[in-house]
């Protein structure tokens, strides 16, 4: 019938158009009202300004030696969306992101369709309201999100022997980030099970996942260490498995139960980190994840990022906060609803779509009103007032970021890098070395210097003779040095 057929695009611009806007609310408002930083949004604007121009990105914005940026990360893919910083300017990485989720929606749609378009809606909007999203694009921009949204894409052309296209998805996921390659390993191996009767499947995602493991061996062993002064991986932050990663896997191999076990208690003993990671397996468990033992296929391919996430140094990469969280996303929405759609007994099948998707957002709305982790609330509520105001006078802020030159080289504090980052030297203040201009705040944190150290700073600024003050407000000062 055609109202039915009509009525099913309504539902889907509608969860897609919803979806956009309150993205849009979160990520676009933090970025005009200056909360976003320096580290990370200021990086990938500065990046693409470089890329877009022919040049290579480094880290001089926040390092006085500075090194190639793909030392840090291996990511192709802002390099991939540089043009676009013509069109969006500052904006540019929060649109591709914002973009990437709502076309992974697109793909879970295209997945489920088949099977029901009425669950297939519901498979989108457990995946556009499940929490991990919410945390990402409250947090600057990350490329392992755009990784993990477009993913479902990657099942879409699987299950529809579009091999050429899944590897072009394939190949956008890997060069994201290094660790997004050993995701891949897991991811194809699962997939290999889900299609095993497939011969031409299941050959092509053997290959992937091994293809995918000397990737990912290739990059962190040759050339990262390659391209970084110190000649190694420095993002090995796993102290619990050992020194690296070979000291790492002979570890979990020669010592499993203690592995296991260090997933879910607090490996680095620190009283602030209790709970945290109990928070984050029951919001995972109210997302559904116990469905998947249905399929345990789908929990092998999470089996890397329970590890990256929970056995992490740091204890914040274990909570339910910003972007690490994200690819639980489209594993946890095709996984479960792969279940669910195969129950016989209509009744049943119905009840628990409507279920899982009500424990999840219910669950997402719990995390955004408070977690056990420190957060800045007022990014992520977008239901609040709150997130739409300021404690000071942000168009004062705006216009005077307007009088600095566009070609000027310039440092800046950690809110005001990522807006002003279309230029070829800018640095994250008190980085200053021979800037034309000076720009900085005494409102907000007084990061990467000590309190006092700060204001003694930016008082001999202010009075020194080497520069000009353009601009001293409350909420912010502008120097230009003195020819």
């Amino acid at each position: 019938m055609k109202w039915v057929s009509k009525l099913h695009k309504v539902v889907l611009i509608t969860l897609l158009g919803t979806a956009a806007i309150i993205y849009g609310a979160i990520s676009f408002v933090n970025h005009y009202l200056f909360r976003t930083s320096a580290l990370d949004l200021g990086i990938y604007n500065h990046a693409i300004y470089m890329y877009s121009h022919f040049q290579m990105a480094t880290s001089a914005l926040y390092e006085q030696v500075p090194r190639n940026l793909l030392s840090d990360h291996f990511d192709l893919l802002v390099p991939l969306f540089s043009p676009l910083h013509f069109v969006f300017g500052s904006y540019t990485m929060l649109i591709v992101q914002i973009a990437a989720l709502l076309i992974g929606a697109l793909g879970v749609y295209r997945y489920f369709k088949p099977k029901d378009v009425w669950s297939a809606l519901l498979a989108v909007l457990y995946f556009l309201s499940f929490y991990g999203l919410f945390g990402a694009i409250s947090y600057d921009y990350h490329s392992n999100v755009v990784a993990a949204a477009i993913l479902p894409w990657f099942f879409v052309f699987i299950r529809d022997k579009k091999l050429l296209w899944a590897s072009l998805i394939f190949v956008l996921i890997i060069v994201a980030k290094e660790n997004m390659a050993l995701w891949m390993v897991f991811v194809c191996l699962g997939m290999a099970v889900e299609f095993w009767r497939e011969k031409t499947l299941r050959v092509f995602l053997l290959l992937g996942s091994v293809f995918s493991a000397i990737y990912f061996i290739g990059i962190i062993k040759l050339v990262i260490p390659a391209l970084a002064p110190e000649k190694e991986y420095f993002h090995f932050d796993f102290a619990v498995l050992g020194e690296d990663p070979k000291s790492a896997l002979i570890y979990i191999f020669s010592h499993p139960i203690e592995t296991i076990n260090n997933l879910f208690i607090n490996h680095i003993r620190a009283p602030s980190a209790d709970g945290i990671k109990a928070e984050t397996y029951l919001a995972l468990c109210l997302a559904g994840l116990p469905i998947l033992l249905r399929k345990p296929h789908f929990l092998l391919m999470l089996i890397p990022i329970l590890f990256q996430k929970m056995l992490n140094d740091v204890a914040y990469k274990w909570s339910v906060d910003v972007h690490y969280n994200i690819e639980f996303a489209p594993i946890l929405t095709i996984g479960i609803f792969s279940v669910l759609v195969k129950l016989k007994n209509q009744f049943l099948r119905w009840a628990l779509m409507l279920l899982v998707c009500v424990l999840s957002i219910w669950s997402t709305g719990q995390i955004l009103q408070a977690t056990l982790v420190y957060r800045d609330d007022v990014k992520i509520q977008f239901y609040r007032e709150a997130h739409y105001t300021t404690f000071f006078d942000y168009r004062a802020v705006h216009e005077t970021l307007a009088l600095i030159p566009p070609d000027a080289s310039l440092s800046a504090s950690f809110p005001f890098v990522s807006h002003l980052c279309s230029r070829e030297e800018i640095y994250e203040f008190p980085i200053c070395d021979d800037c034309d201009y000076t720009v900085f705040t005494k409102l907000f944190g007084s990061y990467p210097l000590g309190r006092e150290h700060f204001e003694v700073y930016t008082e001999e600024l202010v009075n020194s003779s080497d520069w000009e003050v353009l601009v001293e407000k409350e909420e912010v000062t502008l120097l230009k040095r003195r020819k």
